[in-house]
């Protein structure tokens, strides 16, 4: 059958409702997919990729995602190979960035695996391929393998030129069919339920999965250069077969469905030359059909993975009505089909009404699969019963079960081998002194006679036990005798000068130490305490009792706590009290009411001046405001030993008739020279005027007392960084007018 080429558009997602399989056209730079529907014959463009990735296809979900839409994954470019996929949403191209070991991919359902130099890797989605199998020549049967599949399960599928092998996710093989006939090449391979399709060139070759082996049916052509195939569909599925009876010599027949035991929730669409025959839902159904008509049954039903089975095609004989059925289906080991109990081809003619009906039987006849099992029972409660089998004593025997079934629907047998086993049990006996840090046995520790038990896991899996029965002799006991004096003992005639402890043991019949006598020796030494003193002169220091005024050392005798002879060795010096001079500024009288004295002293002291300084810089610089015409100010000196004096600073005042002013000032709140006026201010009387202007003459300041002094502002704004001129009108105490002006520098 040559497929005809049907133009269906450019960005098409794998199609999950008909029955066939993709493939990319060779020379990769065509990047197109086709579709290939088995069914109506039609193959048709359905995604052109657009760039150079026509190397290797998949179809799956995107890996990793839980959107479960079908789409294409594709492997390239050459040479640095990575994986992409088309966004099911976007139809967008996405590069993974993962590199792949090959341009032969297949996805499953949790994997894509990628067959490169005889060695199987497999990806997930996160990183890039992983190597899970190495193919061994002898086991795999490795001659020039093709290609590779996966179905729904994660299993694996491997052609070469004479097998197809199946094997599980981590690469171990679990069946093998046998290529009928061998040697046939292949670009790639699809499988749809139970139907094998090799690509290469343009043919595609097709095979029936029967039994172990699989067989030859028939090759057609696809208009497109094939480069590598795959398929949403993951067989192999279950075995649907039909069967068309004539009712008569006329156009009127019954198709009857063969479905397997283990197929439930069924349901029928019947196809006509490729079409839906609509109304027709039951596994049986009966109508007029024309010569040369092909009909098939699609069954929907509840499975693992695999959903849905396509049944054999039958076509009706255009000679004499009769009908020509092809029926390829497989039963059990030991059942029988219409009286064939073997596998093989059969050919049978049926006569009904006087036409006849012709039926060529493929007849597979499954082997039935054993399963080996071995199963270990330690220190079980008897008897042990396995599925109705009974086993009343340690040991091990072979079971036989045949009455579970497998996928098929076919008995299985299944070989058990059951080891009764009970725990073997050793006993240990030790005899041993008392151990301080215990007796150590299996990483516990025992401190007194017993039974002790530790379990241990044999080879076979079941436990072994060990018993330890412990003989430890009692603990030692011990008594103590303290010796005591001052720098020597002496002790069965021998004299020690240090602390020392003499131990005496005595032991039992089993040669272990029982008890100790200890004699705990102690010597008490002389000593010597020191003391250094600095005390004032004319003071004393006082040490029990006896009191010392003069530099010097001095030894006094004390007995110690111990009855020791001890020493106390005292070091006493004397202090003189504090010598100083002051520095008074200004040195020299007559002072004025509201002058400041500065005070300035050495700083080898510490100076207390009473709480009456004024202004002070550190403690040896102290400022006086002569407030009153006789003032005193007492303080006190001390050096570094507490010597202290204490003394009295005495000044006279007079009411002089002086009043000066600063020559700048800073208004800028920072607590130093923000205002102006004049400095000490004894000599005014009642009378007091003062005005400041600026350079232009203009008044900006007017004052009638001597405490408003100008805070820098005029109507209530800053004043500019200036020159300004004050003009003074006072009266002192001698009752005389005086005036005084100048400049002073406003700064900001």
């Amino acid at each position: 059958m040559l497929f005809s080429l049907v133009a269906k558009g450019q960005t098409n997602l794998p199609n999950t409702s008909i029955r066939g399989f993709y493939y990319i056209a060779v020379p990769a730079t065509n990047n197109r997919i086709h579709e290939v529907n088995t069914i109506t014959g039609t193959d048709q463009v359905v995604f052109d990729i657009g760039n150079n990735l026509g190397h290797g296809l998949a179809i799956g979900k995107v890996l990793g995602s839980n959107n479960p839409t079908q789409t294409y994954y594709l492997v390239g470019p050459y040479p640095n190979m990575t994986y992409h996929y088309i966004d099911p949403i976007t139809l967008q191209m996405v590069n993974t960035g993962h590199r792949a070991s090959n341009v032969n991919p297949t996805i499953g359902n949790r994997y894509l695996y990628n067959l490169a130099n005889l060695s199987v890797y497999r990806y997930d989605g996160t990183r890039d391929d992983t190597l899970i199998k190495v193919l061994n020549p002898s086991i795999d049967g490795i001659n020039f393998v093709v290609d590779i599949f996966a179905d729904c399960e994660d299993n694996f599928y491997l052609l070469n030129n004479t097998h197809l092998n199946k094997y599980d996710s981590s690469g171990n093989m679990i069946q093998q069919w046998n290529r009928v006939p061998a040697g046939i090449p292949a670009a790639g391979i699809a499988i749809v339920d139970d139907t094998l399709y090799t690509g290469g060139g343009n043919t595609v070759t097709v095979y029936h999965l029967q039994g172990s082996n699989a067989n030859y049916i028939r090759t057609f052509s696809v208009p497109g250069q094939i480069n590598d195939m795959a398929n949403y569909r993951t067989g192999p599925s279950e075995n649907v077969t039909i069967v068309a009876d004539s009712q008569g010599c006329g156009n009127l027949y019954t198709i009857r469905s063969i479905i397997p035991n283990n197929i439930t929730n069924t349901t029928y669409t019947w196809f006509l030359n490729g079409s839906i025959l609509t109304g027709y839902t039951t596994p049986t159904i009966q109508r007029n059909f024309t010569a040369g008509d092909l009909i098939q049954l699609k069954v929907d039903y509840t499975g693992f993975c695999e959903s849905l089975s396509y049944s054999n095609i039958i076509a009706i004989d255009s000679i004499s009505n009769r009908t020509y059925v092809i029926i390829d289906t497989a039963i059990c080991f030991g059942a029988s089909f219409d009286g064939y109990t073997q596998s093989g081809t059969y050919i049978d003619t049926f006569a009904t009404a006087n036409c006849d009906s012709i039926r060529r039987l493929e007849l597979t006849v499954r082997p039935m699969p054993v399963v080996m099992e071995t199963i270990t029972h330690c220190n079980p409660v008897l008897p042990v019963i396995w599925n109705g089998q009974t086993v009343s004593q340690a040991g091990t025997f072979t079971l036989v079960d045949t009455s579970a079934q497998v996928r098929t629907g076919c008995d299985s047998v299944t070989v058990l081998t059951l080891n009764i086993i009970f725990s073997d049990t050793t006993h240990l006996y030790d005899t041993t002194c008392y151990l301080r840090d215990g007796y150590r046995w299996h990483n516990n520790r025992y401190f007194a006679s017993g039974t002790y038990f530790h379990t241990l896991t044999a080879g076979n899996g079941c436990d072994s036990i060990l018993v330890l029965h412990l003989s430890m002799d009692a603990a030692p006991t011990a008594d103590t005798t303290r010796l005591a004096n001052c720098l020597s003992v002496t002790f069965n005639g021998q004299e020690y000068r240090k602390d020392t402890a003499i131990v005496q043991t005595y032991r039992n019949i089993n040669q272990c130490d029982s008890h100790y006598t200890v004699t705990q020796i102690t010597i008490h030494r002389a000593y010597t305490i020191n003391y250094e003193k600095t005390v004032c002169r004319g003071e004393a220091f006082t040490v029990n009792g006896i009191e010392y005024r003069q530099e010097g050392t001095y030894i006094q005798p004390y007995t110690s706590m111990a009855g020791c002879d001890s020493n106390i060795r005292i070091t006493l010096r004397i202090s003189e009290f504090p010598e100083y001079a002051l520095t008074v500024t200004p040195e020299q009288p007559p002072y004025c009411l509201g002058d400041r004295v500065t005070v300035a002293a050495p700083e080898d002291y510490v100076y207390n001046w009473m709480g009456y300084p004024v202004d002070s810089a550190g403690n040896a610089i102290q400022v006086f405001r002569l407030d009153s015409v006789y003032n005193t100010f007492p303080f006190t000196v001390k050096n570094t030993f507490n010597c202290e004096v204490a003394d009295t600073l005495r000044f006279e005042a007079e009411k002089c008739c002086r009043i000066t002013f600063p020559t700048a000032f800073s208004p800028n709140d920072d607590g130093l020279n923000d205002d102006f006026g004049p400095m000490p201010l004894s000599a005014v009387n009642d009378y007091y005027n003062l005005s400041i202007f600026n350079r232009w003459g203009q008044k900006v300041f007017t004052s009638t007392h001597i405490n408003n002094r100008w805070n820098g502002h005029i109507k209530g704004e800053d004043a500019a960084t200036d020159v300004y001129y004050y003009y003074l009108e006072y009266t002192c105490y001698d009752g005389k007018k005086y005036v005084l002006k100048g400049d002073v520098t406003l700064l900001r």
